[in-house]
């Protein structure tokens, strides 16, 4: 396929909307309501309208957090389509994934990183994963962490937790928290997290810049609008780095093996996924339809069976998913062949992750 960009998806129609469960958070808090009122932050810095026109801000913007806590669908929601697959599973987002928002005002360059990993997981797979989170944050300008505010109710120290994980990683103080999934939590039960997070964040610890909490719940699209503003607030002038009509640095070919590793993700058992891998063998257009091949890598003649299913009922059930999607995507038939190797004991060394085409830095750097 010679123009891979244009058979990539548009940016969509924008999210429902709804009843905002943010708006009415916010419309129902009294001064009272916490300690220190700044927990919401101030607004954006603002210019007049005539400046407002002729600055353009730019600039990259590391998405961090614990798995599970919605950065891919925070990517997803501020694109307006699908850039980063999206599973309940820990470790759905191995690389780190560029999502590229346009707007009048400027660019901003999110990036999509793997959820931080549970001490249960080990091998040369980890230190991808590592090192991907460690090569995002060498290129932002600055930082969000996203949390499960739903996670962040049961648990009273998770704030100070992720603080020091994001020191334990040399990842500087966010600017902004994205209390996430707020749709799911009664409106009392939020606000003293907000206070929380915005404590702990905010104490005294030398640094003049104050991290903002907001309240979002990228799932319905609620606060998403709020979070681009304060976000743009807080880039500085400059140009563009990619051209209007890119919105992400992958090529087609990774988006095929991440849909499909999606259904995957989502069709498995819980430990599964960690060991499979997909690798795509062939890309063809053959007029009106699209033949696609892709091989399924996974460590053990028994995850294989897994995959497979009986009389192969797992794997068909896949690719119909799978080819669905891709449809969707590409705007015409699909032919979509998935094949299923053993690689044994891939994820552990050096070699099985070269094997399976998990190698270190070898994902797009952006640089000024």
């Amino acid at each position: 396929m010679t123009d891979s960009e244009s058979r990539l998806p548009g940016k969509g129609s924008p999210i429902e909307q709804g009843e905002s469960a943010v708006s009415e958070l916010r419309s129902t808090v009294e001064v009272s309501s916490l300690s220190d009122t700044s927990a919401l932050g101030s607004g954006p810095q603002s210019y007049s309208a005539d400046e407002e026109q002729a600055v353009s801000r730019a600039g990259v913007v590391g998405l961090f957090g614990p798995a599970n806590a919605g950065k891919s669908t925070l990517v997803n929601a501020l694109l307006g389509r699908k850039v980063s697959i999206v599973s309940p599973k820990e470790q759905t987002t191995r690389n780190r994934i560029l999502g590229v928002l346009n707007r009048p005002e400027g660019q901003c360059v999110f990036i999509d990183t793997p959820g931080f990993l549970s001490k249960r997981y080990r091998g040369e797979l980890c230190r991808f994963i590592n090192g991907a989170i460690t090569q995002a944050s060498q290129e932002m300008d600055f930082s969000v962490l996203v949390v499960d505010a739903n996670r962040a109710l049961k648990e009273s120290d998770l704030a100070m937790r992720l603080h020091k994980s994001l020191r334990d990683k040399n990842i500087p103080r966010p600017r902004v928290i994205a209390l996430n999934k707020v749709d799911l939590i009664a409106k009392p039960k939020l606000l003293p997290c907000i206070q929380g997070f915005y404590d702990e964040f905010n104490a005294g610890d030398g640094e003049h810049a104050v991290t903002r909490v907001l309240p979002i719940s990228a799932r319905r699209g609620d606060g998403v609008e709020e979070f681009i503003e304060v976000v743009f607030g807080l880039l500085s002038p400059g140009e563009r780095y990619f051209p209007d009509e890119v919105s992400s640095d992958q090529p087609e070919a990774f988006f095929v093996t991440e849909i499909i590793r999606e259904k995957l993700f989502r069709q498995l058992n819980q430990e599964l996924p960690y060991a499979i891998a997909v690798q795509l063998e062939g890309l063809e257009e053959r007029g009106e339809l699209l033949s696609i091949g892709c091989k399924i890598i996974v460590e053990s003649a028994s995850q294989r069976g897994i995959v497979l299913g009986k009389k192969g009922s797992k794997i068909k059930s896949i690719g119909i998913s799978a080819r669905k999607e891709l449809e969707s995507v590409f705007g015409m038939k699909v032919d979509l062949r998935l094949f299923v190797k053993v690689e044994k004991d891939w994820t552990k060394t050096q070699q099985g992750m070269a094997r399976v085409g998990y190698v270190k830095g070898s994902t797009y750097t952006v640089t000024n």
